[in-house]
Formats: C-alpha cells, sequence, structure tokens
C-alpha cells in the first residue's frame, strides 16, 4: 500500500502549477494529511489484522510528528 501525497499526482489541485505549492500553509496541510492519513491506515491494517506493518515510506519528520499527534 503506498499513500499518494496531498497536493501531487491526481490529488493536486486544479490551480496548482507543478510542484509548487501556493501558500505555506499547504505545506502544513500536506503535513497534517499524511500523518493522519498514515495513522488512519496503520490502524484499518492493524484491524483487519495484517502482520508486516512498518517501514513506511513517509518522510522521518513526518513519521516523527505522527507519533506526536495522538
Amino acid at each position: 500500500m503506498a499513500l499518494e501525497s496531498p497536493y501531487y499526482g491526481s490529488r493536486r489541485p486544479p490551480w496548482q502549477e507543478g510542484s509548487k505549492l501556493e501558500r505555506v500553509s499547504d505545506l502544513l496541510t500536506l503535513g497534517r494529511t499524511t500523518i493522519e492519513e498514515s495513522l488512519y491506515l496503520l490502524a484499518w491494517a492493524q484491524q483487519q489484522n495484517f502482520r508486516r506493518l512498518g517501514e513506511p515510506s513517509v518522510p522521518y519528520h513526518f513519521l516523527c510528528r505522527g507519533f506526536t499527534c495522538r
């Protein structure tokens, strides 16, 4: 399973050109969304009895901040 980052790929807003974010607040939203979606998917996978959970391909600082959101 792989998350597609908010503001990139098919999730990019129509007004956004390339990978450049419009506002600093977009970066904060991107980070927060990545953390919340990762935590949700981890909880879902645990409920589904998936065994090998870990080694996410999320930047380290997002992973660390995810643990502080609980």
